[in-house]
């Protein structure tokens, strides 16, 4: 069970969700904003928000290496999961800062719209989804 870690999880996204929120508009000459008198560490916005993805990069090894010591090893299948993932959250960087007016927008070589790579995304997982499912249900019946 990942109750627990699933709990955790939703949690760190929901802050990271709140912090994308206040941070994604803001303009970039706030970037030199003096943060010594709420912090020590980061003298400027700028390098503060820099610290948003290292911090997320340096406990994401930490907790490989602790993984690795645990022997807690990925199965093929687990390996090709956290691949998956990592891209997922390369996608969502990707969309940090787009307005729903951007989404339609079309690109001048005519390629999709970003709102028909997402639809066309969503319409494959879910054509994965299935796929997957009835594979399952044939190995349990087997």
């Amino acid at each position: 069970m990942r109750d627990e870690l699933n709990t955790k999880l939703e949690e760190i996204r929901t802050r990271r969700n709140e912090v994308l929120a206040l941070l994604q508009d803001t303009a970039d000459i706030h970037a030199s904003l003096d943060t010594t008198r709420w912090s020590n560490t980061w003298p400027t916005a700028g390098v503060l928000f820099g610290r948003f993805g290292d911090h997320m990069r340096e406990h994401a090894n930490q907790i490989a290496g602790t993984r690795q010591t645990l022997q807690a090893h990925y199965t093929d299948i687990q390996r090709k999961l956290a691949e998956a993932e990592r891209d997922w959250g390369h996608l969502l960087g990707t969309l940090v800062g787009l307005t729903d007016d951007d989404l339609d927008r079309v690109p001048e070589d005519g390629s999709w719209t970003i709102r028909e790579t997402l639809d066309h995304i969503l319409w494959t997982e879910t054509r994965y989804m299935g796929h997957i499912q009835a594979a399952l249900k044939e190995l349990d019946q087997a």
